[in-house]
């Protein structure tokens, strides 16, 4: 995990937020989530509401993909509780373009009470570490 060891916002954040973005980042990897979202931008431009997936800011702001829902987002006290990397279901069928299994490194997430994978290529069954 290069990034997350060279990376001087993450290595200047609390335990519990390392974690998080450890968590999310194995996700990343691990379903072979497309090379775009680390440099996708929100309407067409780096607006304040959205950053790209692994950018050094916020994971509660972390977005990913133009069409589908993906994203990261925390209710309170900067813990993510929602996880989404949907593709969509339209005419075209487009997917969210996730591959593989899902890692048992997502139950690091222990506040998570949403996670939503529809419309990918994934494999195998949900972690037990989820819960």
């Amino acid at each position: 995990m290069d990034w997350l060891s060279t990376d001087s916002y993450s290595l200047a954040l609390e335990d519990y937020r390392i974690v998080q973005r450890f968590s999310l980042a194995v996700l990343y990897y691990a379903t072979n989530c497309p090379t775009s979202w680390s440099n996708w931008t929100f309407n067409g431009n780096n607006s304040n509401s959205a950053s790209s997936w692994l950018s050094s800011s916020l994971e509660c702001e972390w977005r990913g993909c133009e069409r589908g829902e993906c994203y990261a987002e925390c209710s309170r006290n900067e813990v993510v509780d929602s996880v989404s990397l949907s593709g969509i279901d339209g005419d075209n069928h487009q997917y969210g373009g996730l591959s593989s299994k899902i890692p048992r490194e997502i139950g690091l997430l222990s506040s998570l009470e949403d996670l939503r994978l529809l419309l990918n290529n994934l494999e195998d069954t949900i972690p037990t570490e989820i819960g």
